[in-house]
């Protein structure tokens, strides 16, 4: 059978079918494939059901099912090993990770006896026994393995209760068998007694555990069973609590994921104790909170606060405890400890898993008796004194407020450090007023910007710089420095006015004059404070000034030159904010100044007049001398967000700043994009922009031109506008090779197994050691022999007795029951582990702790769960594009390659000599947004110019445009430029920008955006350029006017037309004619 084809077909685990097995001669490979679907499909088998069949070498063993017949026993005794296996083995000499099939647990039931798929007679009613009908011992037993389902058994129930009834190496059942079946006056409730009895006593000693004395089981059973219904629970419970109970032999002590003990139950010396590991995650908190406490006992106020970091999932202490629930003996720890550790570590610690466990390793220990005195006196007096009595009267209001909750911390904490709920509402009050204690955001992110700063990472300081200033602190480390300065600094900063880089100087500044006198360093810091405030006062004036001036020039557009401004500034001083010391500021003098001190109902004619502008109102209204507004200072952020959320959808003529894109584009007036879409046909019009019928189209190249557009007009919308896919990080596992290279490491540096052959050759050489049984054939001569062998003991027939054969065997065979029993050398390696341990346990224990290789074989997502096993804080790469990919915050997505390409055509802009300045001038404007009325129609229009340039009473509009020319000849790029802006209807969009805002000259700035080779070209549009693109766009609003007022929408082609050949086809015509 040199061309027979065997296959083996896996079955799915939900389907419910057994694997299969098929051979059948086959004259080639593709037949064997055809003749296998071919037979697979006659016998009624579904592909469904099925993985695709493997093929295997033919095995040579009996019971094979005849060709072309499908076995769905014959893998329930054979094997493959492993993935790459193709030849059959006995499946108990195969490990069972390793073998292929795997059996499901159905399958287990299966009858391995019928070697091939044949029609089954129908099955027959199974006989089934009463418990009714059976002695008290079987039922008892029964009771022991299936519970109430003892009543009613199968054949198979049955045999199962008789073997353990007559099983007398389960101690505990026959235990419970024989004591229950000794009770007395009971026999009436036969069979429901033993059921409720025997679920009683595994409640007071579970089954696994020591098996409990016979003399204690039918004490507990009569006074269970004597006791009424209602009390027996009460029974229960003394017995659980009693000493005897199993529950209160052992405790179980928590463990880490890995199975390590996580804590030994042992109180630190010193210290507050962690008694579990939701304590632990409370304290992990609790340390990365910003302000100073005791750890013991943590104010109310903090305690509500930490619950509310919890349930945001804050990521640097939810990392911290990831670490720290993995470490060994963590719950050994006091939460002092615990603090210790947490606060003197690097803030940027966390962010990657190797370094914080190498630093957790490393400076974990507990503090003593000194430390905990020296970490003491630091919290009271190594503060400023107001500090440190601030902190203790804040303290001590909190306790009075919270209550007996707060006077017990250490209880408090050990429950999840939850504040009592409020019985009333004088109660509540009182909780919310501690919340108000607790130390605001703008701790938290002065302490982050001064740890910016000392760690070198500022332009006002580097690395070097700050170890030079920290000789004259000391040994103050750099968490416990910036703790210190920001309570320092914030009472000096009432109103939050101190920008990052006034922090960053502030810092150098102190550490530059650093003083130990507490009095003096504050001193210092109310003085350059007020230095920064005054800065921020003037700036603020000199905008508000320009401000003024500007509104007066929207009613007169003859304005007064910079010197007048200067003029009313210095006439017009603002209040001055004048510190007093200790955080406190004298403000009479700033409100006294303040125009809310004089309220003016009335509204300037003119600024009512310019409500209603025109297009040709525009450079009226437009200044020449008007420098267009920075965008950025224009408004704070609170006012940038209450304009989004006020704007309204209609706008009135004019010029607007600050507009968002989704507004713009849902506002009234037609587009120059809209004009465009108009040119297609007034039915793609009418579509995309009426009825909205057809979708806004959203492709990469969209993405990209967006991407360009941001990163050369308006770099620091770039977090707001795009979703940038998050780089790797090194280590990270990036596919299936080097999760397989990380397993194939782990396996190659676990201690090697005994394999079976080994095991097995111990116990052969143990088994040589034991006695030989004295066989019991032969005739009565050599078994006489033998009897006279025996020990005197055995040799029991009397002197006045017959030595019968029949008497000589019993004695045999009585001598051959005491000799040790065979150990058995089949089976898998566990079932040999199993058997050694009855001879040597030490090597059998030694050999089981031994970890089993990891597969390398199995999905992406089995490997990757498998090196979380071993490895918690493996980092994946898939998992991290799945979650950027999978993110819905209304951002563009844009991947590491795009935004690579994108910096580098922002380069070449901003490299460029001409292009450089122009996206970078210092008069530009971005997005800024016009809206009018077209003279002609009527109809609201709108633009928007991505940037226009004031220049000495000339305005110019700049668009930026992303194209596609690397393979174009340099001497027909100016030609394809033209046919670019002329197919794309650019012409006509400046058109319009010129119209509507009042351009002077139009430019566009051109920029390849093929890989490599960034080339950038400014092209002007031409006065006849822009009169061309004027006239089209003036002809398609009409059009656009005349289809809403007819409300007819004509397609592209509105009659039937007549196709004929052009130039070229007419010569080509006539050469056919000639030829």
């Amino acid at each position: 059978m040199q061309n027979v084809a065997a296959y083996l077909y896996r079955a799915k685990q939900k389907s419910g079918k057994p694997h299969l097995y098929v051979q059948f001669e086959a004259k080639s490979d593709d037949h064997a494939e055809t003749k296998r679907d071919y037979l697979f499909m006659e016998a009624g088998y579904s592909k469904a059901d099925y993985f695709t069949p493997l093929r295997i070498n033919f095995p040579v063993v009996d019971d094979l099912p005849v060709d072309g017949a499908f076995s769905e026993s014959f893998w329930l005794s054979w094997a493959l090993e492993g993935d790459s296996g193709r030849t059959c083995f006995p499946r108990d000499k195969v490990d069972p990770s390793v073998a292929i099939p795997k059996l499901y647990p159905y399958m287990l039931k299966a009858d391995t006896d019928t070697p091939a798929k044949t029609p089954e007679p129908p099955a027959k009613e199974e006989t089934t026994y009463s418990a009714i009908d059976l002695d008290k011992h079987t039922v008892i037993a029964a009771a022991w393995l299936f519970g109430r389902d003892c009543m009613k058994m199968t054949g198979e129930q049955l045999k199962a209760a008789t073997r353990l009834m007559m099983d007398d190496s389960q101690r505990y059942p026959q235990n419970v068998i024989m004591a229950l079946s000794n009770l007395k006056g009971f026999d009436y409730v036969y069979p429901d007694m033993p059921i409720v009895a025997i679920a009683a006593i595994k409640a007071i000693w579970p089954p696994f555990d020591k098996a409990p004395e016979l003399g204690k089981l039918s004490q507990f059973a009569t006074e269970y069973l004597n006791a009424k219904v209602d009390g027996r629970q009460s029974v229960i419970s003394k017995w659980q609590t009693s000493p005897s109970a199993a529950n209160n032999s052992q405790v179980e002590l928590p463990r880490t994921s890995s199975g390590t003990l996580a804590g030994t139950g042992k109180k630190p010396v010193y210290g507050t104790p962690i008694a579990s590991f939701s304590e632990l995650e409370t304290v992990t908190y609790l340390a990365h909170y910003p302000s100073d406490f005791d750890i013991s006992s943590p104010p109310i106020g903090i305690v509500n606060a930490v619950k509310e970091m919890k349930a945001r999932k804050d990521l640097y202490p939810l990392e911290w405890y990831r670490q720290l629930h993995e470490t060994p003996g963590i719950l050994d720890f006091s939460r002092e400890a615990i603090c210790a550790l947490i606060r003197n570590a690097p803030e940027t610690l966390h962010r990657t898993p190797g370094p914080l466990r190498h630093y957790i390793n490393a400076n974990l220990i507990e503090i003593d008796d000194k430390t905990a005195k020296v970490k003491n006196h630091a919290q009271t007096q190594s503060l400023p004194q107001g500090e440190a009595g601030s902190l203790v009267d804040e303290q001590l209001a909190n306790e009075t407020m919270a209550g007996a909750a707060a006077s017990s911390g250490s209880a408090a904490l050990a429950g999840e450090l939850t504040a009592s709920n409020a019985s009333n509402d004088s109660e509540k009050e009182e909780v919310d007023a501690a919340k108000d204690l607790d130390p605001t955001t703008r701790s938290a992110w002065l302490r982050r910007e001064i740890m910016t700063a000392l760690d070198g990472k500022t332009s006002v300081m580097s690395l070097d710089d700050v170890k030079e200033l920290m000789v004259n602190v000391g040994d103050l480390n750099h968490v416990y420095l910036a703790r210190l300065l920001t309570k320092e600094i914030e009472p000096c900063d009432p109103f939050k006015q101190l920008a990052k880089d006034d922090i960053y100087h502030l810092t150098c500044d102190v550490l530059e004059g650093w003083t130990d006198d507490k009095e003096e360093r504050c001193q210092l810091i109310d003085k350059r404070v007020e230095f920064y405030l005054k800065e921020v006062r003037q700036t603020l004036e000199q905008s508000a000034v320009a401000g003024q001036h500007k509104n007066s020039e929207l009613a007169r557009p003859d304005a007064s030159n910079v010197g007048e401004k200067t003029e009313v500034a210095q006439q017009q001083p603002a209040g001055e904010l004048h510190a007093m010391g200790s955080g406190k500021f004298d403000v009479s003098e700033l409100f006294a100044t303040s125009p809310l001190a004089s309220v003016d109902n009335s509204t300037p004619a003119d600024l009512r007049e310019n409500e209603d502008l025109t297009t040709k109102d525009v450079r009226e209204f437009l200044d020449p001398s008007t420098k267009p507004a920075d965008s950025s200072g224009e408004h704070t952020p609170a006012a940038q967000e209450e304009l989004v959320a006020t704007t309204s959808a209609y706008f009135e003529s004019g010029r607007y700043h600050d507009i968002p894109n989704d507004v713009y584009h849902a506002a009234n007036g037609i587009s120059s994009t809209q004009v465009k879409d108009a040119r297609i046909s007034l039915m793609y019009f009418h579509g995309r922009h009426v009825i909205k019928s057809i979708a806004r189209e959203r492709s990469d190249a969209l993405t990209f031109g967006s991407l360009v557009h941001t990163m050369a007009l308006e770099p620091e919308k770039l977090a707001n506008d795009f979703n940038i896919e998050p780089i790797i990080p090194e280590g990270a596992f990036t596919g299936v090779a080097s999760m397989r290279a990380f397993i194939d490491k782990h396996n190659a540096a676990l201690p090697k197994q005994a394999d079976a052959d080994t095991l097995r050759a111990m116990i052969e050489k143990h088994n040589a050691t034991l006695p030989v049984p004295y066989a019991l054939g032969g005739n009565a001569d050599e078994i006489g022999r033998i009897y006279t062998m025996l020990p005197e003991a055995f040799q029991s027939i009397s002197e006045g007795q017959k030595f019968t054969a029949t008497a000589m065997k019993a004695c045999i065979k009585e001598y051959n029951a005491t000799l040790p029993e065979m150990l058995k050398t089949s089976g898998s390696r566990d079932a040999l582990l199993e058997q050694l341990a009855t001879i040597d346990l030490e090597f059998t224990t030694r050999e089981k702790a031994i970890p089993a290789p990891l597969p390398v074989s199995g999905t992406k997502e089995d490997m990757a769960a498998r090196i979380k096993t071993i490895l918690p804080e493996a980092i994946f790469a898939d998992e991290i594009l799945d979650t950027w990919t999978s993110s819905d915050d209304g951002r563009q997505l844009v991947t590491q390659q795009q935004m690579l390409a994108a910096k580098a055509i922002q380069r070449a802009l901003f490299s460029h000599p001409s292009a450089g300045p122009l996206l970078q001038h210092q008069n530009r404007a971005v997005e800024v947004s016009y809206f009018g009325i077209d003279e002609d129609t009527g109809l609201d229009v709108r633009v928007r110019p991505d940037l226009e340039i004031d220049l000495d009473s000339v305005r110019l509009g700049v668009d930026l445009k992303s194209t596609s020319m690397g393979r174009v000849k340099q001497d027909f790029l100016r030609a394809k430029l033209h046919r670019e802006i002329i197919d794309r209807d650019y012409h006509l969009s400046a058109a319009m920008y010129c119209d509507v805002a009042a351009f002077d000259q139009f430019f566009w700035i051109f920029v390849n955006k093929d890989e490599g080779y960034h080339w950038v070209a400014i092209v002007e549009a031409s006065p006849d350029l822009l009169e061309l693109g004027r006239l089209e766009y003036k002809k398609a609003m009409r059009d656009i006017k005349q289809a809403f007022d007819t409300d007819t929408w004509p397609a592209p082609i509105t009659e039937e037309i007549v196709d004929d050949i052009n130039d070229f086809d007419q010569r080509r015509m006539e050469a056919l004619r000639i030829a």
